[in-house]
């Protein structure tokens, strides 16, 4: 018997042909995502000491994700007003974080 983990994974002898590939595509989903976050952007940091280790811009205290966030909704030149150290690169930076970090499209939690 396979021992199983606690991810909600079945032994693979119990698994049928399509729900294993299912499976496998998103574990490989997942390995790519966690791989390009480790390597994103250089200008995406992940230090303990700022702001206790979420994602920020380099050179700020701005949050990768919180930026994203308000891009999708205010002018990039009303942003750039707002926080003055920061560029269009950054923002760029933070959007392409937030398409690396958020799960792909019909994934529900406790499916990995």
């Amino acid at each position: 018997m396979v021992e199983v983990l606690t991810m909600g994974w079945k032994p693979i002898e119990d698994m049928a042909q399509k729900e294993l590939e299912v499976h496998v595509e998103l574990l490989r989903e997942t390995v790519e995502r966690l791989a390009a976050r480790l390597s994103l952007h250089p200008l995406v940091v992940e230090d303990f000491n700022i702001r206790r280790g979420i994602p920020t811009l380099i050179g700020t205290r701005l949050g990768a994700l919180e930026i994203a966030a308000e891009a999708r909704v205010i002018p990039h030149e009303d942003l750039l007003q707002t926080y003055p150290n920061l560029t269009c690169e950054l923002i760029a930076a933070a959007l392409e974080y937030e398409e690396l970090v958020s799960p792909p499209v019909g994934l529900k939690p406790g499916d990995l």
